[in-house]
């Protein structure tokens, strides 16, 4: 799984969580309503559908609430993965640090 990869990477964690910050700001900085890309206006209802099927519908303030309440999710999971990735570079930047102060065994001669 392609998200799993780059959770596993200490790089890809932050990336990820830095994008997925700055993608959450974004949506709480909107003041307006959007279904399909078209910016809703008072009274619009949004019906979304899956396969041609009809799967649910949301007024314009339900609509705005659901991009809020995603907005917040991906900021708060955005910078907790952003913050893992973080300290596992600092976790690993100072593991080799101890590995390369402790002296090598030497090495025997025949």
């Amino acid at each position: 799984m392609f998200i799993w990869g780059i959770a596993k990477n200490k790089f890809g964690m932050l990336i990820l969580g830095l994008i997925m910050v700055g993608a959450g700001v974004y949506l709480l900085n909107q003041d307006k309503a959007t279904c399909g890309g078209e910016v809703m206006q008072a009274g619009d209802v949004c019906v979304t559908s899956r396969a041609g099927v009809e799967t649910g519908e949301s007024t314009t303030e339900e609509t705005l609430k659901n991009q809020k309440l995603g907005g917040y999710a991906l900021t708060g999971i955005g910078g907790v993965l952003a913050i893992a990735g973080i300290v596992r570079i600092i976790v690993g930047a100072r593991g080799k640090d101890e590995e390369s102060a402790q002296p090598s065994a030497p090495v025997a001669s025949a």
